[in-house]
């Protein structure tokens, strides 16, 4: 996984601490979006599947999780577009994803 763990510091003034604290709220929202995910993929709702995709993406963004915010954009290009034929494979990479954000948290 790409993280920019510099530009994590970098983005909370070198505060290892707080930082571990905003990646745990990243990892315990991104949980929440990607169920929310799910619930618009079995309900065919591709406007729930997109507003989700992009709170995954801005905030990973913002964390420096670029390969996050890589796969949580595309998933919300696909929703917009009616394309969710790779959806099931992009969820279970975010899912991955995820798992090494909260590795990386730990890590600090």
């Amino acid at each position: 996984m790409e993280w920019d763990k510099e530009k994590a510091l970098e983005s909370v003034d070198g505060d290892k601490e707080l930082l571990q604290e905003l990646i745990q709220l990243f990892t315990d929202t991104m949980e929440g979006d990607l169920d929310r995910i799910i619930q618009g993929k079995e309900n065919c709702d591709n406007d729930i599947i997109s507003k989700s995709a992009h709170s995954i993406k801005g905030a990973s963004v913002a964390l420096g999780f670029q390969t996050i915010c890589d796969f949580a954009e595309k998933i919300e290009k696909n929703s917009k577009k009616n394309q969710n034929d790779s959806l099931s494979d992009d969820l279970n990479r975010l899912q991955e994803l995820l798992e090494k954000a909260k590795e990386a948290g730990k890590s600090l």
